[in-house]
């Protein structure tokens, strides 16, 4: 009897009745399983498919919504991701491209993105829909404000009058837009024919920091400064004093004025015993103010001015005049001539302030005013502007008072303190002689450092160049006899040599942070002291740092996902390292609760890994609750100690196994102030 298989299906719907059989010879069920396999494949391969669609478009959602609440540090990490599957879509290079125009310190990345963008452009653009794949019109004049800050201003003239010829009569504003970025690249050539001369000193690390560093403020007789520097998940506010000439160590003040990470310096008084801080966003913020208690030698808690002064509008900077009478403050409430408008109050009798009074049409313009501020003989008001004769994004403007006691027409301060990009928070020092502000630089410690600027007579040139101690040649043979000499902390013995790199003068040497904290060169007028090396090998060192969370959370933040990007990137490039993840919290609840916590933000960082493409045998994670701190979580009066409790939420990366000695665990560093005494550990 010959051997057969029986196919059931069914017909006219799923009516039971309709059940038929087909019967096959058994010699065709090879034939039959491929074909069941193939349209398997086909049916899982089409819902793999579907499902990267469907991902793809929650990341543009997702971008989109950080996009429109400005998050554009968030927003590009999303764009990002996109661009990665589809590097020509026109639509994504024009989002990633105007994320990276509002991004400080990164407005140039731009270039690229919206260049690829341009070649791909329509009238009518859908910004919100997923499907769109062109770009606006206005990625011409972006790329042209891109050029503009790069200062390639043939470029920018040309992208922009291109924008401006795809523009109809009825587009008055895109056309005022256009013509405005013009005028500012032509303005930004003449500005550039005229420097102004100053001395540009940079005020070290004990200031700077390889975080961005940024709003100095500084007492009118340059003895105390304020200013702010970037942390993981906020921005401190850091207190120093100027002692001999020198700026001491900032320190940490935002548990002193009891602040949550989130107010903004905006000045100091001349003696540097009031300071004023914004706090909110570009929608609403309002004006406080802190007092120095020199008995105690601490900041006091912050104390929000009246509505004088703070408005259901928002109120963007502060400060005042040398006598303590006058504040100068920003707005953009109505009434006012453009948006961010300067306005001042008086003091009145019993210490408060008075009405506010917009300076006028001849400072204020139809753009934004911001940071004034006026120097201690109360004859020059220092500030930014969007408007006037401007080079770039915002220019810094000097105002004098006339004979008839007002201000007079703002004079840009000129090139190159003011660039093609943004300019802002100039503070004035010895009646505006210099003046401490921040920039990016590509010689920085860190993204943004904070410089004072010397001017220099008018007509000043730079000073020359200092001839060379010794001539190429013979720097040449040094090179090849001497070296760095690395110095051992523990006994002072030399214990290693390292040459430098003779175009670069770089020399780089691995050791463990513990153990060495010094390497160094002599001076040439030395050279009897250094000791002939023998050593012709650079080497290098890979530190593998911890991250940290926001209280009472496990989620990766945006600057954990940058660090955690950076040890995958380590991992993939290095396969035998193996790392174990161990969680922190801080003493906020109870131990079995910080437990749970600490296990959770060590096990997100696995799991951030493991999803980046890393093995998962290479990662181990535990969690340590509240047991391991390395900074206080409280003061000696047992207040809580908000900045030593931000250390403590963290996940230490350790290295468990690699055959690379120069990879080791970054030691964390703690501010003196922040260390736990002996007898606290004990």
């Amino acid at each position: 009897m010959e051997n057969n298989i029986f196919l059931f299906y069914m017909h006219s719907g799923w009516n039971l009745a309709a059940l038929q059989t087909i019967k096959f010879p058994i010699k065709y069920l090879p034939m039959l399983i491929r074909i069941f396999l193939f349209f398997a494949l086909f049916f899982h391969m089409n819902l793999l498919f579907s499902q990267k669609q469907i991902d793809r478009r929650e990341t543009f959602f997702d971008a989109q919504y950080f996009l429109s609440y400005e998050d554009y540090s968030e927003a590009v990490h999303h764009f990002l991701k996109l661009h990665n599957f589809e590097p020509f879509n026109a639509h994504v290079n024009y989002k990633t491209g105007k994320c990276y125009l509002n991004i400080i310190g990164s407005k140039t990345k731009a270039i690229p993105y919206m260049e690829s963008a341009i070649n791909n452009t329509a009238r009518w653009h859908w910004g919100w829909a997923y499907i769109e794949r062109r770009a606006p019109y206005e990625a011409f004049l972006k790329l042209g404000r891109a050029y503009r800050i790069n200062n390639e201003l043939e470029k920018a003239e040309e992208m922009i009058n291109h924008y401006r010829g795809l523009l109809r009569d009825r587009h008055q504003d895109q056309i005022a837009r256009a013509e405005r970025e013009l005028e500012i690249c032509g303005i930004a050539r003449e500005m550039q024919k005229k420097p102004v001369y100053f001395r540009d000193i940079h005020l070290g690390e004990s200031i700077n920091t390889r975080n961005n560093n940024f709003n100095p403020a500084v007492s009118g007789d340059e003895f105390v400064m304020v200013y702010m520097t970037s942390l993981p998940f906020y921005d401190g506010v850091f207190f120093s004093k100027n002692v001999k000439g020198e700026w001491t160590p900032g320190v940490n003040i935002v548990d002193q004025i009891e602040s949550d990470g989130d107010h903004y310096v905006s000045s100091l008084n001349y003696d540097g015993t009031e300071m004023y801080f914004v706090k909110g966003d570009k929608f609403k913020s309002d004006i406080y103010v802190s007092h120095y208690s020199k008995e105690k030698e601490q900041w006091g808690k912050l104390e929000k001015l009246n509505d004088n002064i703070n408005t259901s509008w928002r109120e963007s900077h502060a400060s005042v005049t040398k006598d303590g009478n006058t504040l100068y403050f920003t707005s953009n409430r109505p009434g006012g001539f453009g948006g961010l408008d300067i306005y001042k109050s008086n003091r009145t009798r019993g210490g408060d302030w008075g009405p506010a009074v917009n300076l006028g049409s001849k400072i204020n313009s139809k753009y934004h005013e911001k940071a004034p501020f006026v120097t201690k003989d109360g004859e020059t008001l220092i500030f930014s502007s969007f408007g006037h004769y401007n080079m770039g994004e915002f220019s810094i403007f000097r105002s004098d008072i006339t004979e008839e006691g007002e201000w007079g027409e703002p004079q840009i301060k000129g090139y190159p303190l003011n660039t093609t990009d943004d300019n802002l928070f100039f503070v004035p020092v010895r009646n505006a002689e210099a003046g401490y502000y921040s920039k990016f630089d590509g010689n920085n410690v860190g993204g943004s450092d904070i410089y004072i600027a010397e001017f220099l007579p008018e007509k000043t040139p730079p000073e020359p160049e200092k001839e060379p101690l010794m001539s190429p040649e013979e720097i040449e043979e040094i090179y090849k006899n001497y070296g760095v000499r690395i110095t051992d902390t523990l006994d002072a013995d030399a214990i290693a040599l390292v040459t430098e790199d003779p175009e670069s003068g770089e020399a780089e040497f691995t050791t463990t942070p513990e153990k060495f904290n010094e390497w160094f060169r002599e001076s040439p007028e030395k050279l009897e002291h250094l000791i002939p090396c023998d050593c012709d090998t650079t080497l290098f060192c890979i530190n593998i740092r911890p991250v940290f969370f926001e209280f009472d959370k496990y989620e990766i933040t945006p600057y954990a996902r940058l660090e955690l990007e950076r040890l995958a990137s380590i991992m993939k490039e290095y396969p035998d390292l193996e790392i174990e993840v161990v969680g922190h919290a801080c003493n906020m609840g109870s131990v079995p609760f910080n437990q749970r916590l600490s296990e959770n933000r060590a096990k997100s960082v696995a799991e951030y890994l493991i999803s980046s493409g890393i093995c998962e045998d290479r990662i181990s994670w535990r969690g340590e609750s509240e047991l391991s701190p390395i900074a206080i979580n409280t003061n000696p009066d047992g207040t809580p100690n908000k900045v030593g409790r931000i250390y403590n939420r963290r996940a230490d990366i350790i290295v468990v196994h690699t055959e690379h000695p120069y990879i080791v665990t970054e030691e964390i560093f703690i501010p003196e102030e922040l260390k736990i005494k002996e007898q606290e550990e004990q």
